[in-house]
């Protein structure tokens, strides 16, 4: 969630309904919208989950691969295989590389609790220590901020699950990587693999997730408060049929195109 709030320009609006999971406007349910409330870049989601499969064919002969999905519907972190894994190589010689595919994390960062599944994480044992890559796969061109973004939230999470448990942390480092289409990488090894600087991602969410957070006061506004710009951003949303005819019924000047400071610049001078 907090990676789509980001690539839709750190919309409150999109994290209310997202987030909290809010499916109607003032005026209506969401049974009397043709389009909102429902994925409109399903072609994009295929994509993405395309690339993700030939990501992970192209893992799954180069190292060993344990497949984490789970079938159940109810959400559940299994940081334990994670941390099985990371047992057996402290106590191996092996240099293999070990992949997890979809392994599931919850933790606090900030003020608030996250969770979900991880896309990859790589496992190199080098020379005594080894090191953990969490990896997040777009079918993108390029790698954006919110892709880091999302990859630095998990490394958090296993950084925090580690942190806890009775392995040797002080042999285990950290990085966090995003595979795209443009992507150019010769084998698997950590130098390889794609990386960015993910500590100062995590500086950046934990601001985000902070108790005097942006989040924290769109958590703790009101709905109908929250202000919103509509703009080419929401062209690729799933809640734009509901925000945009919620503002032609309130006759808002957001249809205008204004930014939320200038909206609410108009707004306390009564217009």
């Amino acid at each position: 969630v907090i990676g789509e709030y980001l690539s839709f320009g750190h919309c409150p609006r999109y994290f209310k309904h997202r987030a909290g999971e809010i499916t109607k406007t003032k005026n209506h349910s969401q049974g009397e919208f043709t389009e909102a409330f429902n994925p409109l870049n399903i072609l994009l989601s295929k994509a993405g989950e395309e690339f993700e499969q030939q990501v992970l064919a192209s893992v799954s002969g180069n190292s060993y691969l344990h497949n984490c999905e789970s079938d159940e519907d109810l959400f559940s972190p299994n940081d334990s295989q994670l941390l099985f894994h990371l047992r057996q190589l402290q106590q191996s010689t092996t240099d293999q590389l070990v992949v997890l595919y979809q392994p599931s994390f919850a933790g606090e960062i900030g003020d608030w609790t996250i969770s979900g599944d991880a896309d990859f994480v790589f496992l190199w044992c080098v020379d005594g220590s080894i090191e953990v890559r969490t990896i997040d796969a777009k079918s993108a061109e390029e790698q954006k901020t919110y892709h880091q973004i999302q990859a630095a939230i998990y490394t958090d999470l296993i950084r925090q699950a580690i942190g806890i448990s009775e392995l040797e942390a002080d042999k285990i480092t950290f990085s966090a990587g995003v595979i795209t289409r443009g992507s150019e990488y010769s084998d698997f090894t950590p130098q390889s693999i794609p990386s960015f600087d993910f500590q100062s991602r995590i500086v950046d969410v934990r601001r985000l997730l902070a108790e005097d957070g942006e989040l924290n006061t769109i958590r703790n506004t009101d709905f109908e408060d929250v202000s919103y710009q509509l703009d080419n951003k929401c062209n690729g949303c799933a809640y734009n049929e509901a925000c945009v005819t919620e503002s032609f019924e309130d006759g808002h000047v957001r249809l205008l195109g204004l930014t939320e400071s200038e909206q609410d610049i108009l707004h306390r001078h009564g217009v």
